[in-house]
């Protein structure tokens, strides 16, 4: 009877460490399986406002929905202040110190391009949303999802050549590899279609004098005039312009809808021919978008580039659907899907660039108006 007991009493402890065993080690393989998302970008310094802060709430809006869908990921937001040094030391520390560290987001072309071998060593995906399409060519582990610049060109080509009928137009680009990138192919589109470019200038970023530039351009009295760059140096630029009266016809990359140029369109930007993501804001997509935004962060101005990340954050999160945390799986998904967006429908070409819809929007008494 003892030895019976003593059986009974054996097979008890051994069936609560099974049940206690089931109900912790379940758990801890969720929690180790949790995908980390890291964003690094400006969120201190010039850039925070036309970039970070817009570009980052985006993304943490997009994760949240997913976290909501029962998809196992969580978001890290840290500070670069636009500086490639420290985006490599956030970067390496993270990669370094968590294994759950499975995807870096950065909306900086520069920064980008010094991520992307942090992201082929630690075989990681580097999903960036600059704008240099060069950045998906640098491995395997790197993608870009940015408006095409190609495409840009040839919208606002076709638009002035069949449309506005021009004949010449002057570029006032920004010096560094994102306006210099556009700037290439504004002018293969727009002379591919006949259209002469007869002037480019160059301002730096953040410049607060183009006199002498906008006063060259106006001396060649071009039909119209196609601005790239963003922030504080676009605005410069195109306030310049302004002072000058120059009547003819004003083009800008998608930034002139971006802030800080965007909270003065009335006067800066009206009348203007803009390029930008399918950002349609009477679309239900974007309007149930705008409106979670508004629940999340008050009632202020959303930007195309909130929608932007949004929409990164929804391909990250298919992607985990069909892979985990397999990032190689991840890696030939990427070119295997179609993916649905708050911005459309998207597709990556063979280097890595993300294919998204492109429109052509005017501004007009302020509002925006699809025009292509």
């Amino acid at each position: 009877m003892k030895n019976q007991t003593k059986l009974w009493v054996t097979v008890g402890i051994v069936v609560a460490i099974v049940i206690a065993l089931i109900a912790v080690f379940p758990v801890q393989k969720q929690e180790e399986e949790v995908i980390k998302v890291v964003f690094i970008g400006p969120l201190t310094g010039n850039l925070a406002a036309p970039i970070g802060v817009p570009h980052s709430r985006g993304l943490i809006l997009g994760v949240e929905d997913l976290k909501e869908s029962e998809v196992n990921i969580d978001i890290l937001c840290e500070d670069d202040q636009s500086d490639k040094k420290a985006a490599l030391t956030i970067a390496r520390q993270l990669t370094e110190t968590d294994k759950n560290v499975k995807i870096l987001v950065s909306p900086l072309s520069g920064v980008s391009f010094a991520l992307a071998p942090i992201a082929k060593e630690k075989d990681i995906i580097l999903f960036s949303t600059g704008a240099n399409p060069e950045i998906a060519k640098i491995n395997n582990n790197t993608f870009r999802f940015f408006i095409d610049t190609d495409q840009e060109a040839v919208v606002m080509a076709e638009y002035a050549k069949n449309n506005l009928k021009l004949n010449t137009v002057a570029i006032l680009y920004q010096n560094d590899e994102f306006g210099i990138s556009e700037r290439d192919a504004i002018k293969r589109e727009f002379e591919k279609r006949g259209i002469d470019i007869i002037q480019e200038e160059a301002y730096e970023i953040g410049a607060n004098d183009v006199r002498s530039q906008v006063t060259k351009i106006i001396s060649k009295k071009p039909d119209a005039i196609i601005f790239t760059g963003f922030g504080s140096g676009l605005v410069t630029a195109i306030k310049t312009v302004r002072e000058f009266n120059f009547e003819g016809i004003l083009f800008s990359d998608l930034n002139a809808a971006y802030p800080p140029l965007s909270t003065d369109l009335v006067n800066l930007t009206e009348g203007m021919y803009i390029t930008d993501f399918k950002f349609d804001r009477n679309d239900p997509k974007i309007k149930k978008f705008i409106s979670e935004f508004h629940n999340e962060f008050g009632n202020i101005r959303v930007y195309p580039n909130s929608a932007l990340e949004y929409s990164a954050a929804q391909i990250i999160g298919q992607l985990i659907k069909k892979c985990g945390s397999n990032i190689n799986c991840m890696k030939k998904e990427v070119y295997l899907s179609e993916f649905d967006t708050v911005l459309g429908n998207v597709v990556f070409d063979k280097d890595g660039n993300a294919i998204a819809p492109v429109i052509l929007k005017q501004i007009v008494n302020g509002q925006e108006v699809i025009v292509k």
